[in-house]
């Protein structure tokens, strides 16, 4: 029979992670299993948890971005005469007054 070890469980988060979902879904199937792990350490179904000798993983950090002045004015001209054209140009302004 083939025990769980901790390089099993990282070893799943890497494919997860290979596979596109985003570390924040990772890191909940991370306490899930660590939770369901401890249930059965603690009713003596396992001798230890594997999932607390693995790394839970770390989360995307934002990174956010602004327009230049000539992107802005380029989107300006073009919605010119669309009608979010106002929606832009508010938008725009407070987005700037939140630096």
């Amino acid at each position: 029979m083939l025990e769980l070890e901790p390089i099993h469980i990282q070893n799943f988060y890497d494919i997860l992670l290979a596979d596109g979902l985003k570390p924040t879904t990772v890191i909940r199937y991370h306490a899930i299993i660590r939770k369901s792990l401890d249930y059965a350490f603690k009713n003596d179904l396992i001798v230890n948890n594997p999932a607390d000798k693995v790394k839970r993983p770390k989360k995307n950090i934002f990174v956010g971005s602004f327009y230049s002045e000539n992107e802005l004015n380029t989107l300006f001209e073009k919605s010119k005469n669309d009608p979010l054209h106002l929606v832009i140009l508010l938008t725009a302004f407070y987005g700037f007054k939140k630096k």
